[in-house]
This record gives structure tokens, sequence and C-alpha cells, in this order.
């Protein structure tokens, strides 16, 4: 009895420490200057009210060119996500999700091309949209269904003044004012 105790106190935890260890605990984290002179800073949001648990992850991979590392994984703040080590190339955003009481949710991207994967052709600031993970209603026995729309908000000029929370003193404060310099224009 003690055994399944100690198992039950002991694993949640020892979880939880290699995960902020590895970094898996996405929360906000500040950019920094760029080690690439190609590397973009790609961002949106997902408004996930409807979901069963808040925004704890994006995972986006990177189709072409082939890389050692093709899978990004994006500090979430409220909705929004952000990367500012993405590599010229095709992208698509594979998989979100979060945690809830002892509850993993995972959510699949629709398959194909969407909307919101980028492809990077030069170095930049590339806003991929505001969505909402919407509820799909199916019967009782049937697995939960989700889709994904479009929203106006909050905008990009929004999203970027967000930004400039984690851009310090870096070369993306420059790019993220410059990029809302533009967009007042």
């Amino acid at each position: 009895m003690k055994s399944k105790i100690a198992t039950f106190l002991i694993v949640p935890s020892l979880t939880a420490l290699i995960l902020s260890l590895c970094g898996c605990f996405s929360g906000p984290y500040m950019m920094e200057e760029p080690k690439n002179p190609m590397t973009s800073l790609v961002f949106g949001y997902m408004d996930m009210s409807e979901a069963p648990v808040g925004l704890g992850w994006i995972i986006m991979h990177q189709l072409q060119p082939e890389s050692k590392e093709p899978y990004y994984f994006f500090p979430i703040s409220d909705g929004m996500f952000y990367c500012d080590l993405v590599e010229p190339g095709i992208h698509k955003f594979e998989e979100f999700g979060g945690y809830g009481y002892r509850t993993e949710y995972t959510f699949n991207f629709p398959q194909g091309k969407n909307e919101l994967d980028p492809v990077i052709e030069r170095p930049g600031i590339y806003f991929v949209g505001s969505y909402k993970y919407k509820k799909v209603e199916t019967g009782f026995f049937e697995q939960g269904k989700f889709s994904i729309a479009k929203t106006d908000w909050p905008t990009e000029k929004e999203l970027l003044e967000r930004l400039l929370e984690f851009a310090g003193d870096t070369i993306w404060k420059k790019r993220i004012m410059d990029r809302m310099a533009e967009i007042d224009k």
C-alpha cells in the first residue's frame, strides 16, 4: 500500500520537474538576438474559450527544406503564441493543446495546407492570424470534434504591442515597432 501512495505522490512531481527542465512548460519567454540573420518571428492567437482547457502549447513543423530540428515549440501568453527562431521554408502547424486536471488534451490541426501555415521566403515578422477553437456538437457516444475559425480579434497590431513585452532590447523590438508603424500608415 505504501508503494502505491509513494508512486501516486512521486510520479506527478517527477513529471513536472522533467517537463520544466525540458522547457515543456510553455510560458512566455524573452526573445533573443537572432543567431541567424535569416530568422523570422511568427506569431498568432488562439481563443480556447470553448475548449476543455486553455492553450498550453502549439507545435509547428518545418516541411521544407529538411532540417535536423524541424519542430518549433511556441511560447504561449494568454492565447498568443510566438516564436522568434523560425528559419525560411514551408511550415505546417501540427498540433496544439493544454493540460486539465491530470489530463493532457492534444488537438491536431486539419490536414493539408491551412490558412495559418506560413511559407517563409525571407526574414521578417509573420502574423498567421487570430483563431477560435469551436466545439462541434456530436452524439453522446461519439468522439468530441472541433473546428478552427478565423477571427478579427485580437488584431495584428494588438498582438505586436503585447510582443514588445518579450522583445527586451533585442533587434526584435525595433522590427516590431517598425511593423506597427507600417500598419498605422
